[in-house]
């Protein structure tokens, strides 16, 4: 998730540690996993990438004050009593959301899957124009490992459906790679950090805060729309009540949680949840 959101991978870590376990103490849906989310990386990667132009401890920092941002635009809902604005996004703008943001996170990650590099994924469009440009280097080694993913992904899903199909894979693959020697053709994460960062405000200055701010506000309404509707989803059928007002301020502490631990948007994740 993170490096769809064009930052390190461990800044998923930190987002996943600090959002979901800070949104437990107001949250009001039982199973939620509050974390990095396909949307909130997409909607993270669109607001900080012309800003950071590919300078990854800029970009951190960036993010993270987006969350600080998201969180307090939650928090002002949570004090305004807002909570009810969930009951105006219907179903269809939500189904029309998922299948656009679908497209873009299906573009972004072909570059990754076709073994391509230099390709910008800025927007749908340059995505798209970027891979037909490049096709001519083309990796069959990354090519194969991916497809090879989604198969045995595919075939679980099937016959498996209650074996954690995504741990499977990607130890398997880690392990293909470490034994054929793959790392030099392969893109791999490489080194991880160990712990956790201390909590501190990130290095952005005001300017930086005053572009962020329109997204802030669209990632922040996504959030609490995506996150409802998931907490719906699961309390319908548990029967169980949820508090709209209560989600603004479980999702407001944990995105603040996030930004200072050097995290960035968090929100609940159906397939995680699931």
């Amino acid at each position: 998730y993170a490096e769809l959101a064009g930052l390190p991978p461990i800044t998923g870590l930190y987002t996943s540690v600090a959002a979901g376990l800070v949104y437990t103490l107001a949250g009001t849906i039982r199973q939620a996993q509050v974390g990095p989310t396909s949307t909130s990386s997409i909607l993270t990667a669109a607001a900080i990438a012309p800003m950071a132009a590919g300078d990854l401890p800029r970009a951190t920092a960036l993010a993270a004050m987006l969350a600080l941002m998201v969180a307090a635009i939650l928090l002002g809902a949570y004090a305004l009593r807002l909570g009810f604005i969930a009951d105006y996004l219907s179903r269809s703008v939500l189904i029309g959301f998922a299948a656009a943001i679908s497209l873009v996170i299906i573009a972004a990650q072909l570059p990754n899957l076709l073994g391509i590099t230099g390709v910008s994924t800025a927007t749908f469009q340059t995505t798209i124009r970027g891979i037909a440009e490049n096709l001519g280097d083309l990796d069959v080694e990354s090519l194969a490992l991916g497809l090879g993913a989604l198969a045995v992904l595919l075939i679980l899903r099937r016959v498996a459906p209650r074996v954690p199909r995504e741990l499977i894979v990607v130890v398997a693959a880690t392990m293909l790679v470490s034994a054929f020697g793959l790392a030099d053709t392969v893109r791999v994460v490489g080194d991880v950090p160990a712990g956790l960062p201390g909590p501190a405000l990130p290095d952005v200055s005001w300017q930086d805060a005053e572009t962020l701010a329109g997204p802030a506000f669209g990632i922040a309404l996504i959030a609490f729309v995506e996150t409802m509707a998931i907490g719906r989803t699961f309390a319908r059928s548990r029967r169980y009540p949820i508090d709209p007002r209560r989600e603004l301020l479980a999702l407001g502490i944990g995105n603040a949680a996030s930004g200072l631990f050097q995290g960035y948007p968090a929100n609940a994740s159906f397939a995680q949840t699931a």
